[in-house]
């Protein structure tokens, strides 16, 4: 039930979840902020953390280092002179997160063509369903623009090299230096 009248202005809630909130609905992984803060006010620090590693492969690099922060942009706490909750701390705590529990094996096989961030999540995400996905890729190395356009100054090597290795360790079939042809 969603509260009317004078606070709903001020301290809009989303209990129905019929509506995404805002930060959520702008969020490019679709990581339900408002749930994660509501774990970190429970002092659940461990599963708010750990929660955007089912959306997404890459919570440190794209949400601690690369994201412009849309989700901050459109928080809905700034209506009430309020500063947006950092979310950027946040992903950059995420090198810890638990690795969760995908869905029990659906025997099925999923070819993923190119290993960038785009192949990389698409992947993950299909791991999560409990399907396996193999992984094709021409270059040397996953990660795609994450390694190869993007300065190194922008984000630390040892945050990517870990989320591509975590990423390594769950999705075992991939092909590197494999460049598709009609054979």
């Amino acid at each position: 039930m969603v509260p009317t009248g004078e606070l709903r202005r001020y301290l809009p809630r989303w209990e129905n979840e019929r509506h995404l909130p805002r930060c959520q609905a702008f969020c490019p992984t679709g990581i339900p902020v408002q749930k994660r803060w509501s774990l970190i006010r429970s002092g659940k620090m461990d599963e708010a953390i750990d929660l955007a590693l089912t959306y997404t492969p890459f919570p440190a690099t794209v949400c601690g280092y690369l994201c412009p922060n849309l989700c901050m942009a459109n928080c809905t706490r700034q209506r009430s002179q309020l500063p947006p909750l950092d979310v950027a701390g946040l992903g950059k705590a995420s090198l810890t997160a638990r690795i969760p529990t995908p869905a029990p094996s659906s025997g099925k096989t999923v070819a993923i063509i190119g290993g960038g961030p785009a192949g990389l999540s698409a992947a993950w995400q299909l791991w999560m369903m409990g399907h396996a996905p193999v992984i094709y890729d021409v270059q040397e190395r996953l990660g795609g623009k994450i390694t190869a356009t993007i300065p190194r100054s922008r984000i630390p090597d040892e945050i990517v090299d870990h989320e591509l290795q975590r990423v390594q360790e769950q999705i075992s079939n991939v092909l590197l230096k494999k460049p598709l042809s009609k054979k």
